[in-house]
């Protein structure tokens, strides 16, 4: 029998909340009743993190009046709700004087020791955990001891649903949170004991906060491995995004889940999902907030654009004995991944921007004239192509980049730029070829020429189209709805972006000059989960650059995917890069290079096309 959940994620509520945030959140609680008596209603609730703003008591007062409101709505008991904290749940002036992360898998151990309370949890998440306490009582309660609540099967319609809630918060305490995060192998191994003792439940769902991505490579391997094997499906939040993703492994895999923030705005997408489990599939009914004409959430259709709008996805690792037409373990785990976005991919929503900077910006250029561009949906990647990924393709193709087949790169010496023999894309900004500690840096000293061929390669392997995003296109990423000039705000510090610290932007204080690039997802994303949009590398995009092209764009009005001027000597270069100025770095600002040129600071990063 068919089982239905509402998945929800990243609510920020809080006592000083703005009027929007009632408006839209009022509106998800009398759509869901409106969906229940069209037919869509739920048989369980999962919460997937950042229920309040700043994990005080205050806010879960609000907390406690939204979810009776929402289970009223839906038809449910408390029984039926389940909730995991964020990084938002966290206190964290009560974070103060404790560790900032672990520094080995020994360090890990001792600290998940489960006869021992856990000072992250009953410090840091004190208001939650009461809170929780009392909305549950009587029927569940927040552990301090562990990152793993107790396995819950519920019958609903003889399925029987276990569910794992895991907290991924506990070591969460400012902006720079990504790959310092624990579970705790030690915790999740004794949940999944358990887990696996419920060997009649039909499902297994894990529940938590944040992507796996973000937890420290200190454990992240060992627990994607070990939820692979364990559970069917992983629900999660944080990203702001929904998002389905077949994880296949060697045990099995699992069906990813993102479900967006139920609140973030009216400037950014609000978003959640319906899920039906049926047999071995889970179908998603995709739903997203429209503030006109009226308020109201309803079916996204952007998700999965073709009628009915929703999709039907194999759970990895499932086998339908029961059909002798019913794919083998393998096309299944093939199949969840073929139809689906590559990992690390973001469904950037499109909508109609200004692009440029406003003449009152500090350090704007000429060329950065406002106008009106409409951009379309676009899949972009969370980081820039990596020393891995481009060895992959050379050891692949056999292909010799413009560097091999030139004079090397060009390399910044003494007080002049030169073309120095020998310098490919294996050697780092300094001239010396790469160390592997160093592979997941992006790559540099490739042209233009070198990107699209990568594109190319990638095309043809997968059977997937990708190539290089549109000056339109990175720059309305880059800014994630903000109109400022940096996606962080009115200024930038080395804390959030690699650059030269030297030369800090508007008066602003000096920082770090590192003299190298940094990895990949070293600092936090932008508020649509992209890493250094600003700052580490520049960054090739598909445009020919135009120097009066924005102010001939602006004479036509609207502008609907904009891909620059039809033919050029330059290639568009976006982003600044670890030695440039932090003004150099400006969401709008624009530099450009010839498509054969290579050097220590440009990279690239790619579009998927479905």
């Amino acid at each position: 029998m068919a089982v239905t959940w509402l998945h929800v994620s990243d609510f920020h509520l809080s006592d000083k909340g703005p009027y929007n945030q009632e408006v839209i959140l009022n509106a998800l609680v009398s759509s869901v009743k409106r969906f229940r008596a069209e037919g869509h209603k739920p048989d369980l609730i999962f919460a997937t993190g950042d229920i309040a703003q700043n994990g005080k008591a205050q806010e879960y007062a609000y907390a406690t009046e939204f979810f009776n409101a929402l289970l009223d709505a839906a038809g449910l008991e408390k029984e039926r709700l389940f909730i995991v904290p964020g990084n938002h749940d966290v206190d964290r002036k009560m974070g103060k004087g404790l560790a900032r992360t672990l520094d080995s898998n020994d360090d890990a151990d001792e600290y998940f020791d489960l006869e021992t309370p856990t000072p992250h949890l009953t410090q840091k998440l004190q208001a939650f955990s009461v809170w929780y306490n009392e909305y549950f009582k009587g029927i569940r309660t927040f552990p301090t001891n562990t990152t793993c609540s107790q396995v819950e099967v519920l019958t609903i319609r003889n399925t029987r649903i276990a569910v794992l809630p895991l907290n991924s918060a506990l070591f969460c305490i400012d902006d720079n949170d990504h790959n310092k995060l624990f579970i705790g192998r030690r915790c999740l191994d004794s949940a999944v004991k358990q887990l696996q003792s419920q060997v009649e439940a039909d499902l297994k769902i894990a529940l938590l906060h944040h992507p796996l991505d973000w937890l420290s490579s200190i454990e992240r391997a060992n627990i994607n491995a070990t939820l692979g094997a364990a559970v069917d499906l992983v629900l999660q939040g944080h990203y702001h995004e929904t998002e389905t993703e077949g994880i296949a492994s060697a045990n099995g895999g699992y069906l990813k889940l993102a479900a967006g923030a139920a609140y973030q705005t009216r400037q950014h997408p609000n978003s959640a999902m319906y899920a039906t489990f049926e047999g071995n599939h889970v179908e998603i009914f995709p739903i997203h907030y429209v503030d006109k004409p009226r308020e109201i959430w309803t079916l996204d259709t952007g998700i999965f654009p073709a009628p009915l709008y929703t999709k039907s996805f194999p759970i990895p690792g499932r086998n339908n004995a029961a059909s002798p037409s019913s794919p083998s373990l393998s096309q299944l785990q093939k199949t969840a991944i073929s139809f689906q976005v590559p990992p690390n991919f973001i469904n950037i929503r499109g909508a109609l921007f200004t692009m440029g900077s406003p003449e009152s910006e500090v350090g704007r250029r000429d060329d950065e004239t406002e106008h009106q561009v409409k951009v379309s949906d676009f899949y972009l990647c969370r980081y820039a192509v990596t020393v891995t990924e481009f060895q992959e393709f050379i050891e692949a193709s056999g292909y010799r980049t413009d560097a091999e087949k030139g004079n090397g790169s060009w390399m910044y010496e003494g007080a002049e730029w030169k073309e120095k023999e020998g310098i490919n894309w294996r050697y780092g900004v300094s001239g010396i070829e790469r160390k592997a500690g160093e592979y997941n840096h992006p790559v540099v000293h490739v042209s233009w020429n070198d990107a699209d061929a990568y594109c190319k390669w990638r095309t043809v392997t997968t059977g997937k189209k990708f190539r290089l995003p549109t000056e339109a296109e990175w720059e309305y990423a880059c800014r994630a709805g903000t109109t400022t000039p940096f996606n962080t705000s009115v200024n930038i510090t080395t804390d959030q972006a690699n650059y030269n610290g030297n030369y800090p932007y508007n008066n602003n204080r000096e920082g770090l000059f590192r003299e190298n690039t940094v990895a990949v997802d070293m600092f936090a994303p932008n508020a649509w989960g992209l890493h250094n949009m600003h700052g580490n590398v520049w960054e090739w995009c598909s445009d020919w650059y135009g120097e009066k092209y924005y102010d001939e764009c602006k004479a036509k009005g609207i502008v609907d995917n904009p891909d620059g001027p039809k033919k050029g000597s330059y290639r568009v270069i976006r982003g600044g890069s670890w030695n440039y100025s932090a003004g150099g770095c400006r969401s709008a600002n624009r530099n450009n290079f010839t498509p054969g040129y290579r050097g220590n600071r440009v990279g690239f990063r790619l579009v998927f096309v479905p």
